[in-house]
Parts: C-alpha cells; structure tokens; sequence
C-alpha cells in the first residue's frame, strides 16, 4: 500500500515539476520497495506450502511408524492388552536425560497419603 502511494506521489511529482535528481530517486526507492513487497509475498507463499507438503509428509511417516509398531507387535505375539500398554509407552517417551516422567497419580491427583516422594 505505501509502495503504490509513493510510486504516484513520485509520478505526480515527475508530472508537475519534472524529472530531478530527487524525484528519480524517490521514484527508484519506491520501485525497490514495490519489487520487496512482491519478493516477500512470494517468499511467504513458497514457505506456506513447503510447510503443507512437510506436514502431509509427516502425517504419512507417523501412519508408517504406527505400521510398523503394530507388525512388531504382531512377530511378538503380543496380546491384544500388552499391544495397548506398548502403545502407551511409545506415547509417553519424554525427550531428554535431565527430564524425569510425571508419575500417573500425580497427574490425576490421586497420590497416596504420606507418599513423600
């Protein structure tokens, strides 16, 4: 908006006082502006779809880990309930050494009494 602005505010300028040095400057200046406008446009839409085509990409490897833990699970003749509880797991990995997993009852709140851990 403010690149078309000055662009007609230099053409205005180059109509009633003609061409000088200032004004061509002016002129030239909003043009790199206009021509910055449209290069970050285009640069947001190639990131906007980078970031679809990443994230359906991501979907189908997420499908074939599910895949293939489920194919693991069957070589190991797991049971239906041991599957689940492997799931589970796999879920609740934490990333990180200094990290310690949240026991299940203090998430729930459910500690037992005098558990002073």
């Amino acid at each position: 908006m403010a690149a078309v602005f000055f662009i007609g505010d230099a053409l205005a300028d180059i109509r009633n006082a003609g061409p000088s040095p200032h004004i061509v400057i002016e002129a030239l200046i909003a043009l790199a502006l206009l021509a910055g406008v449209a290069v970050g446009a285009l640069q947001v839409r190639r990131m906007w779809t980078e970031g679809r085509r990443r994230q359906a990409a991501l979907a189908v490897a997420a499908g074939a880990l599910s895949a293939v833990a489920a194919q693991r699970f069957r070589d190991w003749r797991l049971t239906p309930a041991e599957a689940d509880v492997a799931v589970f797991a796999l879920k609740g990995i934490r990333r990180g050494r200094d990290r310690r997993p949240a026991r299940l009852g203090d998430r729930h709140g459910s500690r037992p009494a005098g558990a002073g851990v």
